[in-house]
């Protein structure tokens, strides 16, 4: 939920029914809108994002992915890193992933696979 809201490059607009529409690249109005159907509050979120962005490198397409450094708005002392793009690019850069009980665990090989398949 936060790579999706703090990294992207949409805004949010109220139309006139008073909804709160997100413009932008269709990838991640979709992304937005699928928080929204959650009823995730992403208004909030994304108009006080640029106020915790530390650093971002925008999307790409020869290097296939987006970065942005965000200044975590509710964990003291806390830079996080999101990086969105391609699974094809990302997946072979990790080293780590969260096991299903939200431990972090050494991303093995057969794992790799399984996820770029």
């Amino acid at each position: 939920m936060e790579n999706i809201l703090y990294n992207n490059q949409c805004h949010i607009e109220i139309d006139e029914s008073a909804f709160y529409v997100p413009i932008g690249n269709d990838t991640e109005v979709g992304l937005i809108r699928w928080l929204q159907g959650a009823e995730i509050n992403v208004h909030k979120t994304m108009n006080g994002r640029l106020d915790h962005e530390v650093a971002r490198i925008p999307f790409d397409s020869k290097r296939k992915r987006s970065i942005v450094a965000i200044k975590h708005p509710e964990l003291e002392d806390t830079v996080r890193v999101y990086i969105k793009g391609a699974p094809e690019y990302l997946i072979p850069n990790c080293t780590s992933h969260f096991n299903s009980a939200g431990l972090k665990d050494v991303l093995a090989e057969e794992h790799r696979l399984e996820i770029t398949q």
